[in-house]
């Protein structure tokens, strides 16, 4: 069996300042990644030469929102897995490697997530609508940045819909389940969060309406799959 390849997909826009440390924490794995997709959101600053001086390959960003960053860096992703990393954000060393014996240990899984750290950038503040316990101790996290799975669960779970962005992870997350796919965890902590006070995640959270939205979506999807099962049987 070919070994698995690993591509990372950062998505930035104006993410300089930060950047080189975050692509540091992925050239420090201990399962070396394929390649790091720097999806570039008409930047105006050194994100792209920094990237490209970090080692990373730079894309610009086709479409305007975070949703089209994510679909952009997966088209673009050469490797048998893909996984993202914000660009404030660090990886442990063992992410890759811990994430992908996981998979390979458990073949029901269709995706691996994590455990993270979250700490503040903004030392006074937190983002709002961010829960206060995240920063008490290291939890298990379903988001972007502690995501990683093969190819095939993007296939099936289809790209991420701008039309709810800045929500479209939340959105795809739901679109997983809906589809009875399942994840595997690990036990120790594989990325450090760092939040900002401009975190868009966070005021996505914040958006009630967007979320009861995204919600009525997913029982409408587990009502067709119900149907489809149904008739088939």
């Amino acid at each position: 069996m070919a070994a698995s390849s690993v591509s990372v997909v950062m998505a930035v826009r104006n993410g300089g300042a930060l950047l080189r440390e975050a692509i540091a924490s992925v050239h420090a794995q201990t399962y070396p990644v394929a390649e790091i997709i720097v999806v570039d959101g008409s930047s105006v600053d050194d994100t792209a030469s920094i990237a490209v001086q970090s080692g990373a390959r730079v894309v610009q960003q086709r479409g305007a929102t975070l949703a089209n960053a994510y679909n952009t860096g997966i088209e673009e992703a050469t490797g048998s897995h893909i996984a993202f990393l914000s660009y404030d954000d660090l990886w442990w060393p063992c992410k890759s490697e811990v994430q992908l014996a996981l998979l390979a240990a458990t073949p029901m899984a269709a995706a691996a997530i994590g455990v993270a750290e979250f700490v503040l950038l903004d030392a006074q503040k937190a983002p709002r609508g961010m829960r206060r316990e995240l920063l008490n101790a290291p939890r298990r996290a379903q988001i972007m940045e502690t995501l990683l799975a093969p190819r095939s669960t993007f296939e099936r779970v289809g790209p991420f819909r701008a039309e709810v962005s800045p929500a479209d992870d939340t959105d795809w997350f739901a679109r997983f389940a809906d589809l009875g796919l399942q994840f595997v965890s690990t036990r120790d902590i594989i990325l450090t969060k760092r939040l900002a006070l401009a975190s868009t995640s966070h005021s996505a959270a914040n958006d009630r309406g967007l979320m009861l939205q995204l919600l009525r979506d997913s029982v409408a999807r587990k009502r067709s799959h119900a149907h489809l099962a149904e008739h088939d049987g």
